[in-house]
């Protein structure tokens, strides 16, 4: 991948229009990236998309709740699962969020990153919101 870009890819379903370089520079300016000294620029980096219509084989798996494609079920479950492009794991009693401990001490380890980087307490972390 090429200093200076941000690729934007996948498949949605919708009617809205979203300004999506502005959505991309937006957070990657959140996180820190304002610098060109960093090589990464939220005012200066591409931003290239290529976002096309959900194939419709996905969303007839995705769209609807499973239960309410069941024959003879007439009650509304919702929306189904949505698209997830990752799936990690399993459930299990072992954490609070029922998540395999590998991934939820990771999502615990990445919170606290966030918060010391833009907190101040770690100013080297590269990103470091001033």
């Amino acid at each position: 991948m090429a200093t200076g870009l941000a690729p934007v890819v996948g498949e949605i379903t919708t009617k809205a229009y979203v300004d999506i370089a502005k959505v991309a520079r937006d957070t990657i300016r959140e996180i820190g990236y304002t610098d060109n000294a960093d090589g990464f620029n939220a005012d200066s980096i591409a931003v290239l998309t290529s976002i096309d219509e959900q194939s419709a084989d996905i969303a007839l798996g995705v769209d609807k709740a499973y239960e309410s494609k069941q024959e003879g079920v007439t009650e509304d479950f919702g929306t189904g699962a949505g698209d997830q492009g990752i799936i990690f794991g399993y459930a299990t009693d072992e954490t609070p969020e029922y998540l395999p401990p590998a991934i939820s001490f990771a999502h615990r380890l990445t919170r606290q990153l966030t918060k010391v980087r833009k907190d101040g307490t770690l100013p080297y972390f590269r990103g470091y919101c001033r």
